[in-house]
């Protein structure tokens, strides 16, 4: 990785009006939130809510949520993220289910870049009651 995650997320911010740039910046507050790593699944949900605190329309959502993949494969070429196919457990079904598995390659360096960002903090609030 030439660039620190600093200013990766940084360029990501100037990028901001392209949409598979803001999404990958999402992708990255999800992951802070869930201290680096999660299930595709546990990420959706995560998103879900940061975009139901932004206020986008459902539509909206479903235009970022479109650009996820690529969004992941950028933050891959860009090495802040590793994404695999994992099998996780189900305790509904008698088999593993095969699941794509996102996680941060330096953790300590996404926390202390969104360590002040108030959509996080906001999200934290929403759904924890405090900060």
């Amino acid at each position: 990785m030439n660039k620190s995650i600093e200013e990766i997320v940084e360029d990501l911010v100037k990028k901001g009006d392209d949409p598979v740039y803001r999404a990958a910046l999402d992708i990255l507050k999800a992951l802070y939130i869930l201290y680096g790593s999660a299930w595709e699944s546990e990420l959706k949900d995560t998103l879900m809510g940061l975009w139901g605190i932004r206020g986008l329309s459902l539509s909206e959502i479903e235009e970022i949520e479109k650009r996820i993949p690529k969004a992941a494969e950028v933050l891959d070429k860009l090495g802040v993220i590793k994404v695999e196919d994992r099998f996780r457990a189900d305790l509904g079904k008698p088999k593993p289910v095969k699941e794509r598995f996102y996680e941060v390659n330096n953790l300590a360096a996404l926390l202390r870049a969104f360590s002040s960002n108030r959509e996080i903090d906001r999200y934290r609030y929403e759904v924890s009651g405090t900060i």
